[in-house]
């Protein structure tokens, strides 16, 4: 057999019979050289018909050219290419990590993540064609359900783990890149398993307590229910706040949407009510996997059961932009102008005298009728703000427990020294007998280097700088908070949630 056959065959081999050596890397591979020729004495004889097929020697076999690619792609392991590693070459990387484990608990690891990569990863990859047809149902649900989304982010991270924990295990131990590697691994797998504990005590209470919980949730929908939707729109139905409000139109619509409301409950109610214990144990039981995927489908039930109240906003919103849109056209009519839509501007334009009429008298009527159309948005605006909050609140404690830096904060008070934050010249001065370095006093300790110089050239003794690295604040640990709440401060500012609520664009 060839040297690349032989590479191959050693690094398919199983882990307990030492396919990879421990005490040294992987030797390079060798060119492949021709295999001696064969005597005459066993060549077969030319009229035989059991003679093999004759082989080309120059041409590795298919298994040995992989193989052989496996064995380049290991050796060229760097910091930088860590993530770009195909899932072969990742279970090679990981089965090595394993034979010349230091430790047991590194050892475990190794075996499980190699397990991860054989059977999950790689059988993913080679069926990546076939989730490609679904990609845009998948990400229509993933956009509208926190489970698919969590389900996603459950995904991606398993996806890495082997990623970090190869890139945490590199030989270079003081490189930047695998202490990045270490940390988000250990972050990772921490912040996995207090997601865990935290779901099985949530959900171990819920089991305990499933009718308490489910008459305090019933109480409370059906609370939120009356005194939010049903007492809010009668009071509108009348005179809110001293307002007149035009009685047909405002009869019409309280009404309208009384009825939805009662239909929806009733709706509601008659489908799950009778499943109400068993989607509660289902909930409770979902927290073994994490107390994330309990918020996720809480997230969804809340979705569900306000989905009304949303339709009820997004009604009322296209109604009154609908009708502030009429009011500015009725009121260029009304002027003797128009929009220009080809140059996007105002133009004067000559009206008939009909037209101006049959305009004024609709701007009448709209603009009579839109303050009952105005008190309804403003209504439901307020509603679609608190259901908001409530899925923000949900959005936040999803984002804590997915990335909350708990192990980073747990290694900067227990070795600070690995959140290096800079380098600082300190100045040690030795006397021209050859004594030992003495240290300045500490208020001269942090002296730049101009003044050493300055000591060395007047020859008052030789100058020695020690450099020394300075911890980092705690503030960097929290950077990538600091940058997305910027990002959403700049994103959702005051002036622009204003323009919205003052042209009816929906909220979301």
């Amino acid at each position: 057999p060839s040297a690349a056959s032989a590479a191959s065959s050693s690094l398919s081999a199983d882990p307990s019979s030492g396919g990879f050596s421990p005490a040294r890397a992987s030797p390079p591979l060798p060119a492949p050289s021709a295999p001696p020729a064969p005597s005459a004495a066993a060549a077969p004889p030319p009229h035989s018909s059991h003679a093999p097929p004759p082989s080309n020697p120059s041409r590795p076999s298919r298994s040995s050219s992989h193989g052989a690619r496996l064995l380049v792609e290991a050796n060229k392991l760097s910091p930088a290419n860590v993530m770009a590693l195909s899932p072969p070459a990742l279970a090679l990387h990981l089965t090595h990590i394993a034979a010349s484990a230091p430790s047991f608990f590194v050892y475990l690891l190794a075996t499980l993540l190699g397990l991860l990569v054989r059977f999950v990863i790689i059988p993913s990859s080679r069926a990546s064609n076939l989730f490609k047809r679904f990609a845009g149902p998948v990400a229509v649900l993933v956009r509208c359900s926190y489970f698919a989304k969590q389900i996603e982010r459950r995904i991606k991270k398993l996806r890495r783990w082997p990623h970090l924990f190869v890139g945490s295990r590199l030989k270079w131990s003081n490189h930047p890149h695998r202490r990045a590697f270490f940390n988000l691994f250990y972050n990772s797998v921490c912040i996995a398993l207090l997601d865990v504990v935290l779901g099985v005590i949530v959900g171990a209470f819920l089991l305990f307590y499933t009718r308490e919980s489910i008459a305090a949730i019933q109480r409370f929908c059906s609370s939120w229910n009356h005194h939010m939707i049903v007492q809010q729109i009668e009071w509108i139905m009348g005179w809110p706040a001293g307002l007149k409000l035009n009685h047909e139109l405002d009869v019409f619509l309280g009404h309208l949407f009384l009825f939805y409301n009662e239909y929806w409950q009733y709706a509601l109610l008659s489908s799950i009510y009778p499943w109400r214990v068993l989607l509660l144990r289902m909930v409770a039981l979902s927290g073994i996997f994490g107390l994330t995927m309990m918020l996720s489908i809480f997230g969804d039930i809340v979705t569900v059961g306000t989905l009304h109240a949303h339709y009820f906003y997004l009604g009322s919103a296209r109604l009154y932009m609908h009708q502030l849109q009429a009011l500015d056209t009725l009121w260029k009519l009304f002027r003797g102008k128009k929009w220009n839509v080809l140059r996007h501007r105002v133009d004067s334009c000559d009206f008939d005298i009909d037209q101006q009429l049959i305009g004024t008298l609709l701007f009448t009527v709209l603009f009579f009728l839109f303050p009952t159309v105005a008190i309804y948005y403003l209504y439901f605006t307020i509603l679609r703000a608190q259901v908001l909050l409530g899925h923000l609140a949900v959005s936040l404690a999803l984002q804590l427990l997915n990335h909350f830096p708990l192990f980073s904060l747990v290694l900067y008070f227990w070795r600070p020294s690995l959140f290096t934050g800079g380098a600082l010249f300190r100045w040690e001065s030795l006397s021209p007998s050859g004594a030992s370095p003495a240290r300045a006093s500490a208020p001269s300790s942090n002296r730049p280097l101009s003044g050493g110089v300055k000591a060395a050239a007047s020859g008052r003794g030789t100058t020695y700088l020690s450099l020394e690295t300075t911890v980092a604040p705690i503030t960097v640990i929290f950077v990538h908070y600091t940058k997305k709440a910027s990002v959403l401060a700049e994103t959702y500012t005051f002036g622009k949630i204003l323009r919205l609520l003052l042209w009816g664009s929906p909220l979301s």
